[in-house]
């Protein structure tokens, strides 16, 4: 498997679910404000970003699955006196998506289930709002100890 590969992969799909994310929030703060219908481009919107998601996790875990990272930290299994990096991206950044990643989902289903718009967009709103700034919070932005380039490239 071309880790790398998988890895810039990774890297690009982060902005196609930031724009699917905003969009999904966006629409749906303003749909729940001004009373709107929810209408088919809405659910869209939220499966682009479900969508992307999935596929995001799917390759965290085969990344996960095949790095190197992993398989120093799952040989010490000492968490407190590992390094930052190993911590970030041996626990906290792995089960941490797994949550957002899951969590948008559960939010996605629930909502095609409802019949009321406006209970519609104020789940998806307020939910989706939650599910971004954790996936944000979790991202390893240039300039922590664990961080990588905003820019695809190989590691």
């Amino acid at each position: 498997m071309d880790l790398n590969g998988l890895i810039l992969s990774h890297q690009t799909l982060r902005w196609i679910i930031l724009g699917f994310g905003i969009a999904t929030i966006y629409r749906t703060w303003r749909g729940w404000i001004a009373g709107r219908t929810w209408e088919s481009r809405d659910t869209l919107t939220m499966l682009g970003f479900t969508s992307a998601l999935n596929l995001q996790m799917l390759m965290g875990v085969m990344i996960y699955l095949n790095s190197p990272l992993t398989r120093m930290n799952l040989a010490t299994w000492s968490l407190p006196t590992s390094g930052a990096e190993l911590v970030f991206f041996g626990w906290i950044h792995p089960v941490g998506m797994l949550i957002g990643g899951l969590s948008a989902q559960a939010i996605a289903s629930v909502t095609k289930r409802m019949e009321s718009s406006t209970a519609k967009f104020r789940l998806t709103a307020i939910g989706m709002t939650v599910v971004m700034l954790g996936i944000l919070a979790l991202v390893p932005w240039p300039g922590l100890a664990h961080g990588r380039s905003l820019w695809p490239r190989a590691l």
